[in-house]
């Protein structure tokens, strides 16, 4: 989901959207968002530094433009030519600390689910950074909300803070009456971006130095499939087309730091059919939220950029390989590996 901030004083995060959609492994029952993944670049992948002078979450009130509404809830807009962008913010009582991502399942069930109808009673938990390095957990949904013809989108996030969970709620809706404006709607979260991020500067946790996944998280057997396809029918003679593609990946993590990797891919282009494979093995390391493969055939390495567990129960890690790191929101649902235990 990601590394952490980096030691000197560059506190910068911004949220990544990824909509899993269609066929995906994670999906059931519709499309899963994912909102709130931070990441730098490579060279900020180091031990996160312990803060002076931060505000603690029992302090947290959010900076300009966001306006308080009523007690614990907090709303700020901006316009993007004929769009008009709103984040709303909304606190809850802290609760006991207990396992992250079974807390954000509880607390999604309890505060998401009855308020919002439509909401997915199951959703893919994640872990992101606050601003001192500190673990947050969280998931998000697109969902139909009264009074807005585009679906916003909905995350709960839970830090923790010594002994307990500080609890929010984040709501990024968007309207637009221009020609065109579908075109733009899985976009419109990548603009209010900047006014989530500035939620969470200054918020503080603990514990810190911790990654998103450690070596015992990451051992075992994974995979990814991808695919997608297109018939299409020429205008002037009115002969028809297809083309296809669709690849899977397989890793093995072992505990003595040894892999194997297999990719196969196939590719259907006017009625013909090419089959590509490659395999590898090596040895694996953690280098705190960067991934390094050291291959026989290849050396890669991976931002680790999100780690939970799917609704199915079975784990799940985001990788984004070397190569495609950028800082621009919605880079994850282009870039992204995802990987689902076997």
């Amino acid at each position: 989901m990601t590394p952490a901030p980096s030691s000197s004083n560059k506190n910068v995060i911004l949220v990544v959207v990824l909509v899993l959609a269609g066929s995906c492994v994670l999906c059931a029952g519709g499309a899963i968002v994912l909102g709130g993944i931070g990441f730098l670049t490579a060279k900020d992948v180091a031990t996160p530094p312990v803060p002076t002078g931060v505000t603690t979450a029992a302090e947290f009130a959010p900076p300009a433009p966001f306006q308080l509404v009523s007690e614990g809830r907090w709303q700020a807009s901006l316009a993007d030519g004929s769009a008009h962008h709103g984040v709303e913010v909304t606190r809850f009582p802290s609760r006991a600390a207990t396992s992250g991502l079974s807390a954000l399942s509880e607390a999604w069930s309890e505060l998401i689910v009855p308020q919002w109808p439509g909401a997915p009673s199951r959703v893919l938990p994640l872990r992101r950074f606050a601003n001192n390095g500190a673990r947050v957990y969280f998931a998000s949904a697109r969902l139909p909300q009264q009074g807005f013809k585009r679906k916003s989108l909905v995350s709960l996030y839970l830090l923790q803070v010594d002994d307990r969970f500080e609890v929010f709620s984040v709501v990024q809706s968007s309207v637009d009456e221009s020609v065109g404006n579908e075109m733009t709607e899985a976009g419109a979260p990548d603009v209010s971006h900047p006014l989530v991020e500035a939620l969470f500067k200054g918020l503080a946790g603990s514990p810190t130095d911790v990654p998103l996944v450690d070596d015992a998280e990451l051992v075992g057997s994974w995979k990814s499939s991808s695919g997608g396809q297109q018939q299409y029918v020429y205008v002037l003679t009115g002969a028809s087309g297809y083309d296809a593609v669709a690849s899977s990946v397989w890793w093995t993590f072992e505990a003595g730091h040894e892999f194997t990797y297999k990719f196969s891919g196939a590719v259907t282009d006017t009625g013909n059919t090419r089959f590509s494979g490659q395999e590898d093995r090596g040895t694996w390391s953690l280098e705190h939220d960067l991934l390094v493969t050291n291959g026989d055939t290849l050396k890669r390495k991976f931002f680790v950029v999100g780690a939970g567990e799917g609704p199915g129960g079975k784990r799940v890690v985001v990788l984004m390989p070397e190569g495609k790191w950028t800082l621009s929101p919605g880079a994850i649902a282009r870039e992204g590996v995802v990987l689902e235990e076997e």
